[in-house]
């Protein structure tokens, strides 16, 4: 819920436009990540699946930084003394 939230805010002109965006990327990540495990699974086994969920979460992890990195207010240069 905090996902579609974030999406209509960002494009309030067209909520349902965001919102089909954001359900058509949340299949297309189930989509991906059964494609991978079905591929780790059938050239390594089912033992690779941990680490395979590691990758994503890694992943995951590195995104969220990237987004906080690129939405958090950039510093600005604010003279102490004025003349």
């Amino acid at each position: 819920m905090t996902s579609q939230a974030y999406m209509i805010e960002t494009a309030p002109e067209a909520p349902e436009f965001a919102n089909s965006i954001s359900i058509s990327f949340g299949n297309l990540g189930i989509s991906i990540g059964t494609a991978v495990g079905g591929f780790s699974i059938a050239a390594h086994g089912i033992h690779s699946t941990p680490w395979v969920m590691f990758a994503f979460g890694a992943a995951a992890l590195v995104m969220m930084l990237i987004k906080r990195m690129l939405e958090s207010p950039k510093p600005q240069n604010k003279q102490i003394f004025q003349v």
